[in-house]
């Protein structure tokens, strides 16, 4: 249920980062940057994302489903 769980939600932060630095002013820009930040997103960042579950999971037990870092 914790969302330092979720990896999705840190692929959503990357994105909104990646988009808000974009000029987007209306929906037809926004679609097309979405598509353009997805398809670059690197593969390598996922993979790190999904590494890192052994230790959140680890840090998330230690302080016994409280608030973490990630």
């Amino acid at each position: 249920m914790s969302p330092d769980m979720n990896p999705i939600e840190h692929v959503w932060y990357y994105m909104k980062r990646k988009i808000r630095a974009r000029n987007v002013y209306n929906v037809h820009l926004l679609r097309d940057a979405i598509a353009q930040e997805w398809d670059q997103l690197l593969a390598r960042f996922l993979r790190k994302l999904v590494a890192s579950l052994r230790k959140r999971s680890t840090e998330l037990i230690r302080v016994n489903g409280g608030y973490t870092h990630y």
